[in-house]
């Protein structure tokens, strides 16, 4: 499962009440544009975050696959220079029903920002050259745990399932590696923030990154990208980590 965050707020009230995000496959000028081809690349189960007018309003789940479809009628004068052709993903929309001020939490989220196709600029302010960007599982977390939808519990079992399937199939993969025993065991016990990769995330970090906790016994290391989705070398690199508050 992955998370997506969609700045979309000329077009909010339409793909909220149609159930969907749409996007041309270019920019007007002809241009490719990552964050329109984003759209191709979601899937079932995952993520969506609904941001518009400085706010995270919604949260939604990818119900199937993207598909070729023409811009909306409802759009109106909307992205009237648009192309009539473009990406459209279906989504089950919930909404908040205590809206997301991001920018209140702009220390929090900042550091977990991507660096290319940033839905947010480093003050908090929406990116509006930005449609739908990929996030890190780690803001993913930190935005549902702040949102607090609803239909957090389904959200979570989709999540675990899909997790534990990529976590096995990595830890097959490390077994079957022609490396020491002793770097398997080290890899292994880093997707859990133990081990070495705990030590080294311990040099850059000393508090909880959302609580300010310092007590270590209170503190687990986490990864910045997901340890199934990273390379071992990414796995115990302290850089790729960070302290949160169990």
């Amino acid at each position: 499962m992955s998370y997506w965050w969609v700045n979309h707020k000329q077009t909010y009230t339409s793909e909220i009440e149609g159930g969907y995000i749409w996007s041309p496959k270019e920019n007007s000028n002809g241009a490719k544009n990552q964050t329109y081809i984003n759209l191709t690349l979601t899937k079932p189960g995952d993520i969506v975050f609904s941001y518009a007018a400085g706010k995270i309003k919604a949260v939604g789940v990818v119900s199937s696959r993207y598909r070729e479809q023409p811009k909306p009628s409802e759009f109106g004068k909307s992205g009237e220079s648009w192309a009539n052709i473009g990406w459209a993903v279906p989504i089950d929309w919930e909404i908040l029903s205590s809206p997301l001020i991001p920018k209140n939490q702009i220390e929090n989220i900042a550091p977990l920002l991507p660096e290319k196709n940033s839905p947010l600029q480093k003050n908090g302010n929406g990116n509006q050259s930005c449609y739908l960007a990929s996030i890190h599982d780690e803001l993913g977390q930190l935005l549902i745990s702040l949102a607090k939808p609803n239909n957090l519990d389904a959200i979570s079992c989709v999540e675990n399932d899909i997790e534990q399937i990529e976590e096995q199939e990595a830890i097959d993969e490390i077994n079957d590696a022609d490396i020491e025993s002793t770097e398997k065991d080290q890899i292994i016990k880093a997707r859990k923030g133990q081990g070495k990769f705990r030590q080294n995330v311990e040099k850059f970090e000393r508090q909880c990154r959302v609580t300010g906790v310092i007590e270590k016994n209170m503190l687990v290391a986490s990864h910045i990208k997901p340890w199934r989705k990273s390379s071992n070398i990414e796995r115990l690199d302290g850089n790729n980590g960070l302290f949160l508050n169990q």
